[in-house]
């Protein structure tokens, strides 16, 4: 029964909650049978189960099993108890939730009291009970005792003997304070959201620098308490967390006109994470850090995600508790892993763990002339825009609420990779496609990019779902509705070239990186889905290898990709066996290009388990599907890695590090740039597109040139429906956009010879929409 409800716990940590009430009434059902209601652990149970009630906003039940929980501790513990003080403190907060502040109030009190003379002072319990009542106080409208209960609550969380004056030094004192734990910093936290309500409420002429104040340390905290984190998510559910004081913050400082300073704000929520792993990288490369310990931590890294993927795969309880016991024997390791190496080599820990976001003036001096970078922040209630070219910077606010927005990028992004309704219903499909492409430009693009004519290249730094949508379809002008010529659309893609980045700060990072170094040649693989195992040799897959391979169908287009590839440029080029997670492996990291043209398998709910899918060759350690954990740990030299596959650019988003897609574990891997996919795509599309990209490339372009000319030249060469952008738009370029040179064979007039016979193979009857990878 307790193995139960620690299980029923870690579901309401997961908002599993119809599944967590299961097993903790299955846990309380037999507690009572065993033990009696008479005892800890059964009223333990009926916490649980009340704080996930409370989680859920059933208030009543949680109330009743609150009270019931009170009743019985006291009879068992007594009220000189914590765990009866704990009770009436979640009681209380109940209470609160539901308006009911006077009860509240006096249950806070006597928790107050109990939890000083069994806890301490000192205890983070002891501060959180000081701010619960400076909160109830507040919404009672007893502003001197809410000031008093706040003050009370800061002193015990940061041990300072502190004032609520909120100035510049004020800030700096709780910013650099030798907290006692983190559950010390998460208290001063709730402290300063009380103070930013009770601003709100008070007369105060300098109320908005004070806010400003208040936003600017919560980030302070916010980055200290992620910095002493080892598990990915903590920091991921940490910058989360922080999103209510980003919009603060950047509503006060567009209201100020401080640019600038919003700029900066808006980069410390972005690609958190895989910046950290990009400067982990820098450090290894500047040799502040002997090789042993470098190869130490990634093999601990590398174990850790290896346990976390182990955990999402296996469905039984035994064996997800068992790898949950290895996992946190290696965060422990971790942690004083980490602890060792900053003490004992600081300037690995500067490099690593510094906050150097990038500034405006930093991107202007970088950035090529008739270049821009747009930078989008999605907030509650309002879209923030940021435009910077070499010369001049501005910022812009659009009052879309998020709810809002999501719907148009879902009603766009649905227009454009719906093929069912495209052949179905051609004038319904293009009205859902030119109506939301036209408002996304009016409202994204036009209004930033007033006074900017001369531009002629668009770095997209999107945020949360705007990730989704291939800013090149917004249609500049709105279309005529009479009659569909796709043809003829003013597509952004005809005025700019367009890449996109994770953050400016990371565009900054790859633009000022040292060139890796690879062999200038080429690693292209094609899948082959009609070869398969023995059944022998079956017997060693697990269930979920088949229901990620069954029913793939053949890609005969991405055979011949890869084929053209072949003659025209020196490397590995990978059929059928050849064409293994094995082999990829052992050679990606010594190519310039990496190109695979197969099936990618997308897997939302675990977004690390998201796999590309390579031909099966039997090999007993590797078993054909390369995950996207797997990727980030791969050490790649690659100048480009395309992702001939479907959806390679699309995945869950994960606020404060974007889209959790195989393109980003490339990123994470140290590829420089890519070219992905955000919808299921059409093979023989795909071996047109990639034809002219890589003749493109070969040329000379840049290469968000390259794949503007590759999908200019379709939409030319293209007929009827195979002129809509579903087929020549889900291909976006990410990260670095210079020009690349690959190792050629040496001859001449292939891409003449190939350009003559591939248009016919591409664009033959209603195979378009049929093929699909």
């Amino acid at each position: 029964a307790l193995k139960l409800n620690k299980l029923a716990a870690l579901y309401f940590k997961m908002e599993r909650y119809e599944e967590g009430e299961k097993v903790c009434l299955e846990a309380q059902r037999i507690q009572k049978k065993v033990l009696g209601v008479d005892h800890d652990h059964y009223v333990h149970g009926l916490t649980i189960l009340a704080a996930a009630y409370q989680g859920q906003e059933r208030y009543e039940e949680a109330i009743r099993l609150f009270l019931k929980a009170k009743i019985l501790y006291k009879k068992i513990l007594g009220v000189n108890n914590d765990r009866y003080a704990g009770t009436l403190f979640n009681l209380a907060n109940t209470y609160f939730e539901v308006g009911r502040y006077e009860e509240a109030l006096l249950l806070q009190l006597e928790s107050l009291k109990i939890t000083k003379r069994k806890l301490g002072v000192q205890h983070k319990t002891y501060a959180e009970c000081w701010n619960a009542l400076g909160q109830t106080y507040l919404s009672l409208n007893n502003i001197p005792k809410a000031r008093e209960c706040l003050r009370e609550g800061l002193k015990v969380a940061s041990g300072l003997d502190i004032s609520l004056l909120i100035t510049e030094q004020w800030k700096d004192s709780l910013a650099t304070a030798n907290y006692f734990s983190v559950n010390h910093i998460e208290q001063v936290l709730s402290n300063l959201n009380y103070l930013y309500l009770l601003l709100k409420i008070q007369e105060d002429t300098n109320r908005e620098t004070k806010e400003l104040i208040l936003s600017n340390l919560a980030h302070n905290l916010f980055e200290k308490i992620r910095k002493l984190q080892t598990n990915s998510d903590s920091k991921l559910r940490i910058l989360g967390r922080s999103e209510v004081w980003t919009s603060r913050g950047l509503h006060l400082l567009n209201k100020g006109g401080l640019v600038a300073d919003a700029f900066v704000l808006a980069e410390a929520q972005k690609s958190v994470l895989l910046l950290e792993a990009t400067k982990s990288e820098k450090a290894y490369q500047l040799g502040v850090l002997p090789d042993s310990l470098m190869f130490k931590e990634k093999a601990l890294f590398k174990e850790r995600d290896r346990f976390q993927a182990g955990i999402i795969k296996n469905s039984r309880i035994v064996a997800q508790d068992s790898l949950r016991a290895l996992l946190n024997i290696v965060h422990q390791n971790i942690h004083s892993f980490v602890s060792k190496l900053e003490q004992e080599y600081p300037n690995y820990a500067q490099l690593k763990y510094q906050n150097d976001n990038v500034t405006l003036t930093e991107i202007q001096a970088l950035l090529e002339p008739k270049t821009a970078l747009l930078e989008y922040v999605i907030t509650d209630s309002t879209l923030y825009l940021f435009y910077m070219d070499k010369y001049k910077y501005k910022m812009l606010h659009q009052p879309i609420k998020r709810a809002d927005l999501k719907l148009k990028i879902k009603e766009l992004h649905n227009a454009l990779s719906d093929y069912e309704l495209l052949m179905n219903h051609k004038d319904k499909s293009y009205e859902a496609y030119t109506r939301p492409a036209h408002w996304f430009y009016k409202k994204l693009i036009a209004p930033i990019m007033i006074d900017a004519s001369d531009i002629e290249h668009l770095i997209i730094v999107p945020d949360g779902e705007l990730a989704y949508l291939p800013f090149e379809t917004f249609l500049v002008k709105p279309a005529n509705q009479v009659q569909a010529n796709y043809k003829d659309l003013d597509y952004l893609v005809k005025q700019y070239k367009v890449s996109y980045n994770y953050s400016a700060t990371l565009w900054k990072e790859s633009k000022q990186h040292e060139k890796p170094i690879n062999n200038g040649q080429m690693l292209a693989m094609a899948g082959n889905y009609d070869l398969h195992l023995d059944s022998l040799k079956r017997h060693f897959r697990l269930s979920n290898y088949y229901r990620n391979r069954d029913g793939l169908k053949p890609l005969k287009a991405a055979q011949r990709e890869v084929r053209v590839l072949s003659k025209e440029f020196q490397g590995y080029f990978g059929f059928d066996e050849g064409a293994s997670e094995r082999i990829f492996k052992k050679k990606a990291g010594d190519y310039a290009v990496i190109h695979l043209a197969m099936h990618g398998c997308l897997d939302n709910k675990h977004p690390i388990l998201s796999s590309l899918i390579f031909t099966e060759d039997g090999d007993s350690l590797e078993n054909s599907l390369l995950q996207a954990y797997e990727i980030s740990n791969l050490k790649l030299n690659a100048d480009l890695v395309v992702l001939s596959a479907c959806e390679t650019g699309f995945g869950a988003f994960e606020r404060g590090n974007g889209i959790a897609s195989l393109a980003r574990s490339f990123m994470y891997a140290g590829a420089s740039s890519m070219v992905v996919t955000l919808w299921a795509v059409n093979d023989y599309v795909t071996a047109e597109i990639m034809r002219e990209l890589y003749s493109n490339l070969s040329n000379g372009m840049t290469k968000s040139e390259a794949l503007q000319q590759a999908k200019l030249n379709f939409m030319q060469t293209a007929t009827g429906i195979g002129q809509h952008p579903a087929f020549w738009s889900p291909f976006v370029l990410i990260g670095n956009d210079e020009p690349i040179q690959i190792l050629r064979k040496s001859h001449t007039g292939f891409w003449g010879m190939v350009l003559a016979g591939g248009l016919a193979l591409v664009l033959g009857g209603f195979l378009f929409w049929k093929r699909k990878r």
